[in-house]
């Protein structure tokens, strides 16, 4: 009689292994996936506040700031660069990006004019100084969306 070993076959380690390897693979593609969206959704939701700030900085003032920089203290509660460009870690190229008023093709307009409709994105800070409308981030050449 033969005797019987307890215990598993090196072909049957070997398919055990290859599964879990796979699935981590899997997990890990779906974590770093889920990892980007996680720091996407609090930049978007960081930039609602910035927006905010920017409405009541207008209401209270009457005037639109002209460095994201005013807008700590009095309006937010954290510095524009830890709410925005933080989230994204290191290693990534995240730029803020402001639409200011556009005076060209309207001689008298002042640059600050409350009335001026024309507006133009501009990295910050603006060379000019101009009143921020809105914020929008740029990563990696494009400006994204939100």
């Amino acid at each position: 009689m033969s005797e019987r070993r307890r215990g598993f076959t090196l072909i049957e380690m070997l398919v055990v292994v290859a599964v879990i390897a796979t699935l981590a693979v899997l997990g890990a593609g779906y974590y770093a996936d889920s990892l980007e969206d996680a720091r996407a959704t609090v930049v978007r939701s960081n930039l609602r506040i910035v927006r905010e700030a920017l409405a009541k900085h207008f209401k209270d003032r009457l005037a639109y700031p002209t460095s994201l920089e005013s807008l700590y203290g009095p309006f937010l509660q954290e510095p524009y660069q830890k709410l925005i460009i933080q989230p994204w870690g290191d290693g990534t190229t995240v730029q803020v990006v402001v639409v200011v008023p556009d005076k060209d093709g309207f001689p008298g307009v002042d640059d600050n004019a409350f009335l001026a409709t024309q507006t133009v994105e501009v990295v910050y800070p603006d060379p000019q100084g101009r009143q921020i409308r809105d914020v929008k981030i740029k990563r990696g050449g494009t400006i994204l969306p939100w």
